[in-house]
C-alpha cells in the first residue's frame, strides 16, 4: 500500500497563504516505482485533468480573501483616524455588508467546487482500479487549530499481488506449453506415436 499526495492544494479557509501552481498528483513517489501498475501514467492523467478546474478557484480565493482583510483594514483605518463615533460605525456597516456577503458567497463557492472537484477524482480512482490494483480517495483535516471541514486530500494506492502472481503464472504457462503436433511430418505418425509410446521420438533425439 501507497500514499500518494495531491501537490499543491489550499486551506480553504485560509487561501491567501497559498502560492498560484496548479493542483497536481505526485507522479514520481518512489513507493510506486517498485509496483508492476500498467496503468499509472494514464491514471494520473486522468486525476490532472479533473484538478484542472481548482487553479481558477484557489485563485479566486486567494484574490478574495484579500480584498476582504483591505477592506476590513481601510475600513477600522478610517474610523481611528477620522476618529469617527461609535454610534456613526452602523453607517459604515452598510458600506461593508456589501463586501462581506460578496465574501461569503466567494467562500461557499469554493468550497462546492473543491468538493465537486475531489468527486471527479474518487470517480477517477475507481474507473481505473483493476483486479491488480486498486485506487482510493482518502482525506485528513488539514491540523493545527483549522476546523473540522478544512481537509487534506491524498490517494492510496493498493498492489494485488496475488492477482499479478497468477497473471505471471498464466503466462509461463502459455510460454511452456508446446504443440505436439509441430514435431511430427504428417498426422498418421502422430497417431501411430500416441498408439505405440515406444515409437515416440523425444525432443532430446529431435535435436541431436
Amino acid at each position: 500500500m501507497s500514499r500518494i499526495e495531491i501537490a499543491e492544494q489550499f486551506n480553504v479557509d485560509a487561501p491567501a497563504c497559498s502560492n498560484s501552481r496548479p493542483i497536481q498528483i505526485e507522479r514520481h513517489p518512489e513507493s510506486i516505482s517498485s509496483m508492476r501498475i500498467n496503468n499509472w501514467s494514464q491514471f494520473c492523467d486522468s486525476v490532472d485533468a479533473a484538478l484542472v478546474p481548482l487553479a481558477k478557484i484557489k485563485s479566486l480565493a486567494k484574490v478574495t480573501v484579500v480584498l476582504f482583510y483591505i477592506s476590513v483594514l481601510i475600513v477600522f483605518g478610517v474610523m481611528v483616524i477620522l476618529r469617527i463615533d461609535v454610534h456613526l460605525f452602523r453607517y459604515f456597516l452598510v458600506v461593508y455588508f456589501p463586501i462581506a456577503l460578496m465574501y461569503g458567497i466567494v467562500y461557499f463557492y469554493v468550497r462546492k467546487n473543491l468538493a465537486s472537484a475531489m468527486e471527479k477524482v474518487k470517480g477517477t480512482c475507481e474507473q481505473h482500479s483493476t483486479s491488480s490494483v486498486c485506487y482510493r480517495l482518502e482525506s485528513e483535516h488539514w491540523g493545527g487549530c483549522n476546523k473540522p471541514h478544512v481537509k487534506r486530500w491524498y490517494i492510496i494506492v493498493e498492489e494485488n499481488t496475488a492477482s499479478n502472481d497468477i497473471d505471471v503464472e498464466v503466462g509461463q504457462q502459455n510460454t511452456a506449453a508446446v504443440d505436439v503436433s509441430t514435431y511430427f511430418s504428417n498426422p498418421d505418425e502422430q497417431k501411430n506415436s500416441l498408439h505405440n509410446p515406444a515409437a515416440t521420438t523425444t525432443l532430446a533425439d529431435m535435436l541431436k
